[in-house]
């Protein structure tokens, strides 16, 4: 028997109940995806799903930190 977990991570916001989805791609392809999992996250966010290796995950978040820090 083979048994696999993943962590999920969701950033929510509270006041709106939306959030995004970060997880493991469902593909196993061993590659990151940010995604809105729900009707109203989409309806709020757009309907999004982008998946990106380690190395562009890092990168796509140290500019989102430095883009907030510059508003």
């Amino acid at each position: 028997m083979k048994i696999t977990t993943e962590i999920i991570r969701r950033v929510w916001d509270d006041e709106d109940g939306v959030y995004f989805e970060i997880r493991p791609d469902q593909d196993g392809l061993g590659v990151i995806e940010l995604h809105t999992p729900d009707e109203k996250s989409q309806k709020y966010y757009g309907n999004v799903r982008f998946s990106m290796d380690k190395e562009t995950a890092r990168q796509v978040g140290a500019a989102l930190i430095e883009a907030a820090d510059d508003v």
